[in-house]
């Protein structure tokens, strides 16, 4: 059986749930809480959302990538995941500096969102590359954290509003907020994620006694070969 705390000892699991907790809440600020800074304090509507598209695609750009042996795998997701983090965070900051422009705004609304999906070349995957054994548990376990943040971010908004809506300070400090945590998620992946299979992660059995059970089969595998080639001789 797994033991948990191999899970919270581990810094690869930390860094998706950094990761996952701190792009979930900029994804439901930019999906949930953006149209309504855009039909309260712009009076635009928005209905455009790609992430989805750019989900899908990312995930087949990376693993491309990964085909041609350009970069590491590692490198790989960090780069991917970076572009996941940087680009909405970017978008975000560009967001108060807009002044009044509604094409501008709703420019920088898409393209974070589609930068947004660039995760799916990085901590999506990145959890059934070091845990393959594990990756629904981990990812699970990660995605717990994703959920808490994603419900923290109306009521961030709701909070710092105080139910004035249309005030367009107030909004740029929800924006600065979720700028520094996305700025923060991808400092700490960049830093800990890493693609490399872990000894807990790799088998379904304890540590421990893979590493007798493997040593066991080796010797046995030896003399099975030193049987065979005797009677070859």
């Amino acid at each position: 059986p797994l033991k948990w705390s191999k899970i919270l000892k581990s810094t690869a699991v930390w860094a998706v749930v950094f990761a996952k907790s701190t792009s979930s809440f900029g994804y439901y600020l930019i999906s949930n809480q953006l149209p309504l800074y855009l039909e309260s304090a712009l009076n635009v509507n928005i209905t455009e959302n790609v992430y989805s598209i750019s989900l899908y695609s990312s995930g087949n750009l990376a693993e491309y990538i990964n085909s041609k042996q350009i970069l590491s795998v590692t490198n790989v997701r960090k780069i991917f995941q970076a572009f996941a983090a940087i680009g909405p965070m970017v978008c975000l900051l560009l967001v108060p500096l807009s002044g009044c422009n509604k094409q501008y705004i709703v420019g920088l609304i898409i393209a974070s969102m589609f930068l947004s999906g660039f995760c799916g070349g990085g901590e999506l995957q990145i959890v059934t590359e070091f845990a393959p054994a594990y990756s629904g548990t981990v990812f699970g376990f990660a995605n717990c954290f994703g959920g808490v943040t994603g419900i923290l971010a109306p009521l961030l908004v709701g909070l710092l509003l105080d139910q004035n809506v249309h005030d367009r300070q107030n909004w740029n400090l929800v924006f600065y907020i979720s700028a520094a945590l996305y700025a923060f998620g991808a400092l700490v992946f960049v830093v800990f994620a890493t693609a490399k299979p872990t000894k807990w992660g790799s088998s379904k059995c304890d540590t421990d006694k893979c590493d007798v059970k493997t040593d066991k089969q080796r010797v046995i595998d030896d003399q099975i070969l030193d049987r065979k080639v005797k009677i070859f001789k």
